[in-house]
């Protein structure tokens, strides 16, 4: 009784004109025998069906860019300009002030909010970056912030 794999090993070098051969079966009249090819050489492998090949053996995906070509075009989004990054931030952050300025790429952002109380700076900017969520991401390539709480910006004489 063969197994599946045992079996489909057996077939592959049957189609190829192989026969295996082990020392337990020689004698057996049904015993596959060893046979080269005429030209001295094994078939290629063929994979084994449930299993995957190697990264070495799988054929690499080629990606050619053309620079002609460029970036793809965004024709559905609008360009970022500080005051959507503003709008984006308003409506999910209740802030005391919030200002925007950029340049169409590279952004800074003074955000000040209670809501920032007794949180680290880490999380603060977490806060911000959820309220921009995928934008970050897709749109905007660079956003510098600084945020506050109001008892931080009156101490710095901002107001």
């Amino acid at each position: 009784m063969r197994t599946a794999l045992a079996q489909h090993v057996l077939d592959v070098f049957n189609e190829s004109g192989v026969r295996i051969v082990t020392p337990a079966c020689e004698g057996h009249p049904e015993a596959p025998k060893v046979v080269k090819r005429a030209d001295g050489h094994l078939p290629p492998a063929t994979p084994v069906p449930g299993t995957r090949s190697p990264p070495s053996a799988r054929p690499r995906r080629r990606v050619r860019y053309h620079r002609a070509a460029g970036p793809p075009a965004m024709h559905d989004t609008p360009p970022v300009t500080p005051e959507s990054i503003r709008a984006s931030i308003a409506a999910t952050i209740a802030c005391d002030a919030l200002e925007v300025r950029g340049d169409g790429h590279h952004f800074e952002a003074l955000v000040v909010s209670s809501r920032f109380e007794g949180l680290a700076r880490v999380r603060r900017h977490q806060l911000v970056y959820a309220a921009l969520g995928d934008r970050m991401r897709q749109e905007i390539h660079a956003l510098s912030m600084r945020t506050l709480t109001p008892g931080e910006w009156r101490a710095q004489g901002q107001q």
